[in-house]
């Protein structure tokens, strides 16, 4: 599964609710992953962390709870 996106641009939504987070990730048209995680962008960054041998964009839902997730991913992903 993961082995597919290597090396590919790959698009990861992810649905943010104050307990969890819905995370989806499509490669070529495809999906490749879908989960439903704890709301803790460890866990996240640790997900995108499988795909780094691809070109990843995120996409979340504006708001405060979407904000924050941002903000700490920006944060653990400086590097």
């Amino acid at each position: 599964m993961f082995g597919f996106a290597k090396g590919k641009p790959i698009y990861v939504g992810i649905d943010v609710h104050k307990k969890d987070w819905a995370e989806t990730v499509i490669c070529q048209g495809e999906e490749v992953y879908h989960a439903v995680i704890r709301s803790n962008s460890e866990v996240l960054i640790k997900l995108l962390q499988r795909f780094e041998a691809s070109e990843v964009h995120t996409v979340y839902e504006a708001g405060p709870t979407g904000y924050m997730m941002h903000w700490r991913e920006q944060d653990l992903t400086r590097w």
